[in-house]
């Protein structure tokens, strides 16, 4: 169940018919890289590997959304590093979301 296809274009694939395109996904590899989070944390796994399983997508998607909430105010961080990270925290909801119907099944 904890799985995914490419499809010709590369999009992330799932049993349950929900498709990522890559081109849905440009923030998300940018803020992987500002917030990795380390060799354990899904967000590196996503990054390293591109093992978009459902279980890292749902995982990457909780660590981002606690890293934007570790900011004391918006202020601490560059402009452009909060555009891509709510930019991303959107996309990877959107992403976990698709997902994790497939998750509920």
């Amino acid at each position: 169940m904890d799985s995914f296809e490419r499809d010709d274009c590369g999009a992330f694939v799932y049993p349950n018919g929900f498709k990522m395109p890559l081109e849905e996904t440009g923030a998300i590899w940018e803020a992987c890289e500002l917030w990795h989070g380390g060799q354990w944390s899904s967000l590196y796994a996503l990054m390293s590997s591109g093992h978009a399983t459902p279980s890292i997508i749902c995982g990457a998607a909780r660590e981002l959304e606690r890293a934007v909430n570790s900011w004391s105010s918006i202020d601490d961080a560059e402009e452009r590093e909060v555009d891509i990270t709510l930019q991303a925290v959107e996309q990877l909801n959107t992403w976990a979301d698709g997902v994790s119907e497939l998750l509920e099944d």
